[in-house]
């Protein structure tokens, strides 16, 4: 790791924060990261600043960064942009490591804003101090119990570094995955105009981040696009990489620029670079966050042929259609796999490919289905149904976790009818296999799994 990304450490594991701009008022952005780290369990030193001196949240404040009498890692910065620089400053001064400037008011609000942010980076760059912003939200790193956010913050640890352009974004995410009670997010970073860190840079320090599943970035431009597609090229041999890339029409392009001062490049070199270097791209944040859940679990297919088994002929029909949009193969068993299912299953139920265990079903059923495909050495991912109502629930849950544990292939289940499940979805997703509601988002899932997998497959065998 070189020094330059080896200096993020002080951003995403400090010892110590500062928060310059630190208000007493509830509901103002000062008063809230300091709130988050609190809660959040930060174990380190936090230092409010603010002109009054007085104490916020509890915690004894300092007029001046400077007037801290000990080491200061991190800055959070909540003040007006037009008294920025002087604040950057007092850090430099101070010896500050990394700063995360929050305020907006920079490059996206035209000249005079970008001449502020020249100001700023030029001060950073004089002190070594390396900038997450400014015009952001913040970062979280679970990892480290460290919340230097404002809004919503997660509540269950996940395995997904999630880098976005739109902290508004992030915010929302964070939100519907503690409503549907989901760990996705490790980290967050919201970087905003990105005047010094930006993308490049963060996956190739989260590529050694142990904590760390899948990479999934939601950008609006791209300022340097080789820095961006060669790192991309040698981390996605590492790491899965999802992308989301606004800004595809022109009338999206326009409103990324008046975001972030953006200048959107060119989509269509942009989606061909991508596919070459084995970043998976999603076209909605549904997809993203599909694909974030699936390549953040594992195992990743080694081929494109899939099989599907449901105990309703509809939604898997709706899957077959799906695997056919994506050019997933459902292509016939093998006469041995057909010979099992044949021999084990009621003569009722249909062997071929979607195979149908009819509804209301005994969990054995599943379990003969699964274990009768997953030994098939033709079959490279399984795409698993179920609706209720629907006895035994559990056992079905028990029986898909001990299926993916023996046969290391990569399963993916869509749970229909939450109601008659019990624990058995949230136990699934706890387990690392992932659980969606419809089967549109199990297909979808196991595509980025193949997508991802045939990359490293042609990476491993040049």
């Amino acid at each position: 790791m070189d020094a330059d990304i080896e200096n993020l450490n002080a951003i995403f594991y400090p010892k110590s924060v500062a928060i310059i701009g630190a208000s007493r008022e509830k509901g103002k952005i000062g008063n809230n990261i300091v709130e988050n780290l609190l809660n959040g369990g930060f174990n380190g030193r936090i230092y409010p600043i603010n002109l009054s001196g007085e104490k916020v949240l509890g915690i004894r404040a300092y007029k001046n960064i400077k007037d801290v009498p000990e080491e200061v890692d991190l800055a959070v910065i909540a003040v007006p942009a037009k008294i920025t620089p002087q604040v950057m400053e007092e850090c430099v001064s101070k010896g500050v490591y990394g700063a995360i400037i929050v305020s907006a008011g920079f490059s996206e609000i035209g000249l005079e804003g970008k001449k502020l942010e020249e100001e700023v980076l030029k001060v950073a760059r004089k002190g070594g101090l390396r900038i997450i912003g400014p015009n952001c939200q913040g970062i979280i790193n679970m990892s480290a119990n460290l919340f230097a956010w404002f809004g919503a913050i997660p509540k269950i640890k996940g395995s997904v570094a999630f880098i976005t352009q739109s902290g508004a974004l992030g915010g929302g995410l964070i939100s519907w995955a503690n409503e549907e009670n989901i760990g996705l997010f490790n980290i967050v970073v919201s970087l905003g105009n990105k005047c010094d860190v930006d993308e490049s840079d963060l996956l190739q320090y989260f590529a050694n981040e142990d904590t760390i599943k899948c990479l999934t970035i939601y950008m609006e431009s791209v300022k340097n696009g080789r820095k961006f597609l060669e790192t991309a090229r040698k981390v996605s041999q590492v790491k899965p990489i999802v992308a989301l890339k606004a800004g595809r029409s022109p009338v999206g392009a326009k409103a990324a620029a008046s975001h972030t001062g953006a200048i959107a490049t060119s989509d269509q070199i942009f989606d061909s670079a991508l596919k070459q270097f084995g970043v998976v791209r999603a076209k909605s944040i549904e997809e993203m966050v599909v694909y974030s859940i699936a390549l953040s679990a594992g195992p990743y297919a080694r081929g494109k042929n899939i099989a599907i088994i449901t105990n309703a002929g509809g939604p898997g029909v709706i899957a077959a259609d799906e695997c056919y949009e994506l050019g997933l193969n459902l292509n016939p068993f093998s006469p041995a796999t057909n010979a099992k299912l044949k021999e084990l299953l009621p003569s009722h139920s249909s062997i071929g490919n979607p195979i149908d265990i009819t509804g209301d079903p005994s969990p054995e059923r599943f379990k003969v289905a699964l274990e009768a495909v997953l030994g098939d050495d033709d079959v490279d991912g399984v795409v698993v149904i179920v609706i209720g109502p629907l006895k035994g629930g559990e056992e079905v849950g028990k029986i898909i976790y001990d299926a993916k544990k023996i046969y290391k292939k990569p399963i993916v289940v869509c749970w229909l009818s939450g109601e008659y499940a019990g624990e058995a979805p949230r136990k699934l997703q706890t387990e690392g296999i992932p659980v969606f509601k419809t089967p549109e988002g199990a297909v979808h899932a196991m595509y980025s799994l193949v997508r991802y997998g045939l990359y490293l497959k042609v990476r491993t065998e040049k």
